[in-house]
């Protein structure tokens, strides 16, 4: 959504240069799954959550430009890169089209299906991915005692 209000901007000439925004480093943010991180992950800003990783991350770089611009017309974009990631994902249940379709995808609803059966959570019931999140024990297994 970030990416296509900036596309537009460019688009009307409000931005000499499009700015553009990448998804979340996926292997600091979703392939080392923990329930512990993603609980804590909850409380930060999306800005903090596009940095995660690497120093060469791109997304440094574009989030100087935009947040060093005095533009009006970014004040919508910058208010959603201070949301916490649990405001991001409770906007997303009330994005009625977005979540609509994406409850109705088949696939997901199979999926849902098994996740209900193992975890006894549906993802698809409003919020139901954060109260997942903050029902799960931490899963790191401990180092000590192994010997």
């Amino acid at each position: 959504m970030i990416n296509q209000k900036l596309k537009s901007l460019k688009e009307k000439h409000i931005l000499k240069r499009l700015i553009k925004l990448y998804s979340f480093n996926y292997k600091k943010f979703t392939l080392n799954v923990s329930y512990s991180k993603n609980k804590k992950w909850l409380d930060y800003k999306i800005k903090d959550l596009l940095i995660l990783g690497d120093e060469e991350n791109k997304n440094i770089k574009s989030l100087k430009s935009l947040f060093k611009k005095k533009l009006e017309e970014l004040n919508e974009i910058k208010d959603m890169l201070e949301l916490s990631y649990r405001d991001v994902i409770e906007k997303f249940y009330c994005f009625h089209d977005e979540f609509n379709k994406f409850k109705n995808d088949q696939r997901v609803k199979e999926l849902d299906d098994n996740f209900k059966k193992i975890m006894n959570i549906s993802i698809l019931e409003k919020n139901g991915f954060i109260e997942f999140l903050e029902t799960r024990k931490a899963n790191n297994k401990r180092k000590e005692g192994i010997k």
